[in-house]
């Protein structure tokens, strides 16, 4: 007799998938609304933890789990993550870390390279005075971002006229879209910014 045996493990395996530990873990970082998870899948692993299962089981609350190394991938200054990531990456792997990329509410911001490695994120909104970029002499300007119809512009100067009857030109800008908000700084000159500016239409 072995249709009940049968019947035993797959009663078995369907209470372990219900309780599935991993649950409390994958849930937060995407696993219910990642579409490289199929349906199938999310009933099989998490059909209580998955509002969207179609197991009609309760939403289980989980915390917010980041990746341990979010803060170093952030200082990176070969790569920001928080800069350069895709927001789906940003949401799935470092949802505090990048907290700020994922909802923004500044008009503009830059990542600099400072002395000792560290990446240092300075915020800012429109205005007609220009923020210092890279501070010292071995600072590197290396991402920056400008909300959509906002426009970041890079200057050689410390004091820029921004505005006016004769503005100082800037050495290149950048111009947020919808679809592009965040651009890495590979140009040398760009890099060695010393001022920064933020104009919004």
């Amino acid at each position: 007799m072995t249709r009940p045996i049968t019947l035993l493990v797959s009663i078995a395996l369907y209470v372990v998938n219900m309780a599935n530990g991993h649950c409390v873990y994958w849930v937060p970082n995407g696993f219910c609304t990642t579409s490289g998870y199929s349906l199938p899948m999310i009933q099989q692993y998490c059909p209580k933890s998955c509002a969207n299962s179609g197991c009609n089981g309760p939403t289980t609350p989980a915390p917010v789990v980041q990746n341990a190394n979010c803060g170093k991938w952030n200082r990176d200054p070969t790569n920001v993550f928080c800069a350069t990531a895709t927001l789906d990456q940003k949401k799935t792997f470092c949802p505090t870390t990048c907290a700020k990329e994922i909802n923004p509410v500044d008009d503009c911001a830059v990542y600099v390279s400072v002395a000792g490695g560290d990446v240092v994120r300075t915020a800012t909104n429109t205005s007609t005075t220009a923020l210092p970029a890279a501070a010292a002499a071995n600072d590197k300007l290396l991402d920056v971002y400008a909300r959509a119809k906002c426009t970041i512009s890079l200057y050689d100067v410390a004091n820029p006229t921004i505005g006016g009857a004769a503005p100082t030109a800037p050495k290149m800008s950048y111009v947020g879209t919808g679809s592009s908000q965040f651009f890495q700084i590979a140009d040398a000159v760009g890099q060695a910014a010393l001022s920064i500016g933020c104009t919004c239409v």
